[in-house]
């Protein structure tokens, strides 16, 4: 958590793997702590629906697009690691 809070780019993308923890308990864990320290319009906490045992790449690929597309991020934005 903190290297992504300290990271520079400005917007945030968490994904979480429900693997040995609570999805909705540490999902909102992770929204409050990055509330104290990202602008709430900067930042997505994600819980993907697949995990090493089971994947679902479709699922979880729509679900970080509709993350990313909902923080302002463009593909192009991806390609460039300056930012």
């Amino acid at each position: 958590m903190l290297d992504l809070i300290c990271h520079a780019c400005p917007k945030k993308l968490l994904a979480l793997i429900p693997a040995n923890m609570n999805p909705v308990t540490t999902m909102e864990q992770c929204r409050n702590i990055l509330a104290r320290f990202c602008p709430k319009d900067c930042f997505r906490v994600v819980v993907l629906n697949g995990s090493g045992e089971n994947p679902r790449l479709e699922e979880d690929a729509a679900i970080l697009a509709a993350a990313l597309k909902d923080l302002g991020v463009t593909p192009g934005m991806l390609a460039n690691e300056d930012r």
